[in-house]
Parts: structure tokens; C-alpha cells; sequence
């Protein structure tokens, strides 16, 4: 369970960028560890856009829910009307994209175009999303949950659903 067993890269949140290993214990508890959090069921969907060779893409976003009997569906590229289309044909459960996937989003749909009633939480982490851009998806129902973590300490903080 200490041996090595995958290199996460990343993008230098305590210094520069650079390959974080993982052991094995340390991947199997980062693929468990978001389920304080996501809560996932057989019943759960999610469309994951985040690349697998970052640690939310993989270990926050992917390996939760099939361990615990979900899908996921995986998009090759971001595009915000491919992922709002895979949201609806898909019926994802859950949606986790960035602020700034979120703002192009806003920028570039019409929300009321699409059905996104399958979809109870919504998270997003890596940066922080403004408050007028979290007003602005709260006019539209949608309610944004921030999360925080670190590849090299494999936290994660999630606020809770009443502060989003």
C-alpha cells in the first residue's frame, strides 16, 4: 500500500509546477474522500471535463463514482454547449467544471435552452468564482458549491450548501 503507484502533476498551488507521487493507500483514499462531499449513488452521473492526469480530474472528479457504482462520462474537449448537451442527454447527476468553464457558460448559452433539472449539485474548484457570476447562475436556480484542494496534501474543503 506504500509503494508508488501513479504521478499526479500539478499546477504548483505551493510553489512552482511539478509530479506529486501518490502511493497506492494515498490513491485509493483520494478516490473515497470526495464521497463526504458528493454523497454518490448507482443513481449518480457525472460528465467529467477536467484532464486525468490532474488529481481532480482523476482522483475528485472520476474514480468516486464508479467505486461506488456511478458513471462517468468523459469529454474529450471543453466546449459549453457540448457539455450543457451531454448534461441533458446524459441526465449527469452532477456537475464540476472551473470558474472560468462556468463564466464561458454564461457568456456563450442560454441556459433556459437547455434541461438541466437532473443535476442537483453543482461544485467547481481551482479558482475562486466571483460573487456576481454566482448571483447570476443563482437567478437561474443553480446553486455553485467551491471546493478547495491540493494534489500534494490531497485535502479537499468543501463549503457547505447552505454558504454557496
Amino acid at each position: 500500500m506504500e509503494s508508488p503507484h501513479v504521478i499526479m502533476y500539478t499546477s504548483g498551488t505551493t510553489e512552482f509546477p511539478k509530479g506529486a507521487i501518490f502511493t497506492q493507500r494515498k490513491t485509493f483514499f483520494n478516490a473515497l474522500n470526495p464521497n463526504v462531499y458528493y454523497h454518490v449513488t448507482p443513481e449518480n452521473k457525472i460528465v467529467v471535463l477536467r484532464p486525468l492526469f490532474y488529481s481532480g480530474g482523476l482522483l475528485v472528479d472520476s474514480l468516486p463514482f464508479p467505486y461506488k457504482g456511478g458513471t462517468v462520462i468523459l469529454k474529450r474537449r471543453y466546449n459549453p454547449e457540448e457539455l450543457l448537451e451531454a448534461i441533458r442527454h446524459y441526465r449527469s447527476t452532477m456537475a464540476e467544471t472551473s470558474a472560468t468553464m462556468y463564466r464561458f457558460i454564461l457568456d456563450r448559452c442560454k441556459l433556459g435552452d437547455y434541461d438541466l433539472s437532473s443535476v442537483k449539485p453543482y461544485y467547481t474548484r481551482g479558482e475562486v468564482v466571483p460573487l456576481p457570476r454566482l448571483k447570476a447562475y443563482g437567478e437561474c436556480d443553480i446553486i455553485i458549491t467551491q471546493l478547495f484542494g491540493q494534489t500534494e496534501t490531497s485535502t479537499a474543503t468543501c463549503s457547505p450548501r447552505s454558504m454557496a
